[in-house]
C-alpha cells in the first residue's frame, strides 16, 4: 500500500503514544534522511522523544527508527532495532527503507510492526516476507527536504559552532582545497563517487570527492544531522553537473536542480529509487545503466 502522506501517517501515528526516535546511523547521505525527518517533525508539530539504547523501555510506546539502507544481511543497527523491539512495543515502526535478506526475522513480525519500503523492489519483497507486518510504499524522505533553509544563511550558528571543531576543520580545508584547483571552470562538475563497500568497477576521476564521507558528522541529534546536510548542499550547489553513484548526492542534486547523472552502486538500490522517485519526477536526472 502506498502512503499518499508520510506527515499524516506520522501524526496519526503519535495520537496513539509517544514516538521514540532512532536515526538510522551513517554518513552524510543518512544525515539527508535524519535532518529531513528532524524538518518534518518540526513542520507538523509531531511530538517525539530521542532514543537511548540504555534507558529504552518499550512498553506503551511507539518505537521509529530512521529511514536509510541498514536492513540489510548482516549485523546491522537496523535489524538489532527490529530484534530488540518488535515483541514488546506497542508499536515499532522502520521509515522508508530498502530491504533485503533477514528473511527469519521478517517473518517473525507481528502486526504491530510497519516497514516501509522506499522503492518497489523492497516493498514486493517485504510483501513476500513479512506476511503479518503492515508493508508501506513511500519515497525517501530525503526528496521532503526543506532546501532553502539550508542555503539560506553561509554560516549559520550550527555551522560557526561546529567549525571550530577540529575534526571538522581538517575535513572542510581538504574539501576548499579541492574547490579551489576547480576555480575558474565555466561549468564545474562534481564527481562525487563511492569509495566504500558499495562502490563498482568504475574508474575514480582524478578529482573524485566522496561527500557522504567528507561531510559525515553523524545523525544522532538535529544539529548534527543539519550540520551534515547544509555542509553538502553548500558545497554543491557551486557546480553545474553532479556525476554519482551516491543515492543522496543524486537527490540532493535533483532538488538542487544541478544536471545529474545517476550510476548504479553495488546492488539494486540506486536504480530502483531511481526508477520509483527520479525518473518521472525530476527530468534533470540522467540514470546511466551502464558504466561508462
Amino acid at each position: 500500500m502506498q502512503i499518499p502522506s508520510i506527515e499524516t501517517y506520522l501524526k496519526d501515528l503519535a495520537e496513539q503514544g509517544p514516538l521514540i526516535f532512532c536515526p538510522n546511523a551513517g554518513n552524510a547521505g543518512d544525515s539527508l534522511i535524519a535532518h529531513a525527518t528532524f524538518q518534518l517533525f518540526e513542520r507538523s508539530n509531531i511530538p517525539y522523544q530521542p532514543y537511548d539504547s540504555r534507558r529504552c523501555d518499550p512498553s506503551g510506546k511507539i518505537m521509529v527508527y530512521g529511514g536509510g539502507g541498514n536492513l540489510v544481511p548482516g549485523d546491522t543497527p537496523a535489524w538489532r532495532f527490529l530484534e530488540r523491539f518488535h515483541r514488546t512495543a506497542k508499536k515499532l515502526v522502520v521509515l522508508p527503507h530498502t530491504v533485503c535478506g533477514h528473511e527469519s526475522l521478517l517473518a517473525s513480525l507481528g502486526s504491530n510492526v510497519d516497514l516501509i519500503a522506499r522503492e518497489r523492489v523492497s516493498y514486493d519483497y517485504l510483501c513476500k516476507t513479512a506476511t503479518r507486518a503492515n508493508v508501506f510504499l513511500t519515497d525517501d524522505l530525503a526528496f521532503g527536504l526543506d532546501v532553502a533553509e539550508l542555503l539560506v544563511a553561509e554560516r549559520s550558528p550550527f555551522a560557526l559552532l561546529a567549525s571550530r571543531h577540529l575534526e571538522l576543520k581538517r575535513k572542510l580545508r581538504g574539501a576548499r582545497i579541492w574547490l579551489r584547483a576547480l576555480k575558474g571552470s565555466q561549468n564545474p562538475v562534481l564527481n562525487c563517487f563511492r569509495t566504500d563497500c558499495e562502490k563498482t568497477g568504475i574508474s575514480l576521476p582524478a578529482d573524485n570527492a566522496d561527500l557522504s564521507k567528507i561531510f559525515k558528522y553523524g545523525t544522532a541529534t538535529s544539529r548534527q544531522a543539519f550540520l551534515s546536510t547544509h555542509m553538502v548542499f553548500r558545497f554543491m550547489n557551486r557546480f553545474d553537473e553532479v556525476r554519482t553513484n551516491r543515492l543522496h548526492m543524486a537527490i540532493a542534486g535533483a532538488l538542487l536542480g544541478k544536471q545529474v547523472k545517476f550510476y548504479p552502486n553495488n546492488y539494486y538500490k540506486c536504480e530502483a529509487v531511481y526508477r520509483f522517485s527520479l525518473e518521472n519526477r525530476f527530468p534533470n536526472v540522467q540514470w546511466i545503466g551502464e558504466l561508462e
